[in-house]
């Protein structure tokens, strides 16, 4: 039982493997946004700072570098 297995595995591998294969392209879609149009998710993280022994956070978008947020501190 195990050969006719065998062999039917070898068969059929040797069939596939043997076979010419095609191959052909896709064409490029007519549509390809510009990466200016692509929205891109902002970067925001916390921007920190030591002013007179005491630290200070405040929401940043490294994006556009602009404060989201006023200096507060940090518990």
């Amino acid at each position: 039982m195990k050969k006719a297995i065998l062999y039917f595995v070898t068969a059929f591998n040797l069939i596939f493997l043997a076979a010419p294969l095609s191959v052909s392209a896709m064409s490029p879609s007519s549509y390809q946004p510009a990466l200016s149009d692509v929205e891109r998710k902002p970067d925001i993280d916390w921007q920190y700072t030591v002013i007179d022994g005491v630290l200070y956070r405040r929401l940043f978008n490294y994006s556009t570098k602009t404060p989201l947020s006023d200096w507060e501190i940090v518990p």
